[in-house]
């Protein structure tokens, strides 16, 4: 994964070619877990290989479409076109790797035979990004599977279920909230952060004085997603990601302790309200929510 953040141009640029094809909008559905094989065939996959690899995925082009190779210790063959991919078949890092390859068609003309590259597709890509042309499509790669594998018409149909059923606001408020989704859609807790965190907020999805940093547990404490409320004060203004997490704490004056505990809450005073600050600790991971709670 090359290390720049993503530009809100390439999530637009995903969504907006996801719309314009009904095909692959309706394989994408709505209904939690994405079916990775109808979006497969939408896209002209024919075969998914489970296999050793060097990387973790591939897509090779051929007369039939499209074969998607993943890194996986045992070899498998899957036939999208008789099967389904939403329930425990793949991990999430594979389906994660599945969706990222299934984006790089997005490039191509499939209407040729075999399918050929469109210059004009990748020009566009790299254009928005402003970088290098594999690293800008590597990156757009890796959002538009975000986007696929988290549909926001799914997010908002789970969260107002959550709502009805579960007592809880209807938006993301919580660690909690964050977690129920991505078992809901079969992604990792970063892959559902970084997707929640590129909806605009006028989509009742993200609460308000609510933020969500996810850092690494492995010493160096980067910070590897986020989602983030404008309304929360001006001197908590976001880490870019991939930043040092201390670095931000100290920027902002946040106590020096939420940096060093591996778990812990801390309440910050301020004119008119409280931060409320909760750190805690899942596996390779810290989560470190603030709310700011007025008075």
């Amino acid at each position: 994964m090359y290390r720049v953040a993503r530009p809100r141009a390439q999530v637009e640029l995903a969504e907006r070619y996801i719309q314009l094809q009904p095909t692959l909008a309706g394989a994408i559905g709505s209904d939690g877990a994405v079916d990775l094989a109808r979006v497969a065939c939408a896209q002209s996959v024919h075969t998914i290989q489970l296999r050793p690899l060097l990387a973790e995925g591939c897509l090779i082009p051929d007369s039939r479409g499209f074969t998607v190779q993943v890194n996986n210790g045992e070899r498998l063959t899957i036939d999208p076109a008789m099967t389904t991919l939403r329930d425990r078949e793949l991990t999430t890092k594979q389906r994660y790797t599945v969706a990222h390859e299934i984006a790089h068609t997005f490039m191509y003309d499939l209407g040729r035979t075999p399918p050929s590259e469109r210059p004009g597709a990748l020009k566009t890509v790299a254009d928005l990004s402003g970088g290098e042309p594999n690293k800008s499509l590597e990156a757009f790669c890796q959002t538009s599977a975000g986007i696929i594998l988290t549909p926001i018409l799914g997010l908002k149909k789970e969260l107002a279920r959550f709502k009805k059923t579960m007592d809880l606001s209807g938006t993301v408020d919580s660690l909690d909230v964050v977690l129920q989704l991505a078992r809901m859609f079969r992604v990792s807790p970063e892959v559902m952060i970084h997707r929640i965190g590129h909806i605009e907020e006028t989509d009742l999805v993200r609460a308000a004085d609510y933020a969500l940093f996810m850092i690494t547990a492995d010493g160096l404490e980067q910070v590897r997603a986020y989602l983030y409320s404008s309304t929360l004060p001006k001197f908590l203004a976001p880490p870019k990601r991939y930043s040092r997490f201390r670095r931000w704490i100290e920027r902002t004056n946040l106590p020096i302790p939420l940096a060093d505990s591996p778990e812990g809450e801390w309440p910050v005073l301020l004119r008119g309200g409280e931060l409320q600050i909760k750190k805690t600790r899942l596996r390779y991971s810290y989560f470190v929510e603030v709310r700011f709670r007025y008075r």
